[in-house]
């Protein structure tokens, strides 16, 4: 949320912009859903498939590596806990993570305004909507976990 105070002149472009970006969706985006709504359900039913396949390949990569995680009832998120690994700062684990092993994740704090909800957990998210080869390559990557010990 934020304000703008500015004449009407210049405020006529952040109004329309606002109006296209907050209220309605672009037109590929509408056109795209025009076609998911059209879509066999046999599509759906496939993807849901391709998707816990994926879900499954980083599940069981860091079972092996003895990581505990939350697996989604819906979305295509992994939420991972490195809270044993000495860090106290998601942003900067994340940070090191992509630098040192390139593997990107998000950290969790930046979807609360609360800090204190991260403070005892250091979560990560990982997204599942990716190449399965993608996938195995980060739990690859993440074999060197050891090193990442602060």
């Amino acid at each position: 949320m934020g304000y703008v105070i500015a004449t009407p002149a210049l405020t006529k472009g952040i109004r329309k912009a606002h109006n296209y970006l907050a209220l309605s969706s672009a037109l590929p985006l509408q056109m795209g859903m025009v076609e998911a709504v059209g879509s066999e359900e046999s599509y759906y039913i496939q993807l849901r498939k391709d998707y816990s396949k994926r879900l499954d390949i980083l599940k069981k990569g860091f079972d092996e590596l003895k990581i505990p995680y939350l697996a989604p009832e819906g979305g295509y998120f992994l939420l991972v806990d490195f809270s044993g690994f000495g860090w106290k700062d998601d942003f900067e684990f994340t940070k090191y993570i992509t630098e040192h092993i390139g593997v990107s994740a998000r950290p969790l704090s930046g979807f609360y305004p609360n800090e204190t909800l991260t403070n005892e957990k250091l979560w990560l998210r990982f997204a599942f909507c990716k190449k399965e080869e993608v996938l195995k390559e980060a739990i690859k990557r993440f074999k060197k976990i050891g090193e990442l010990k602060n």
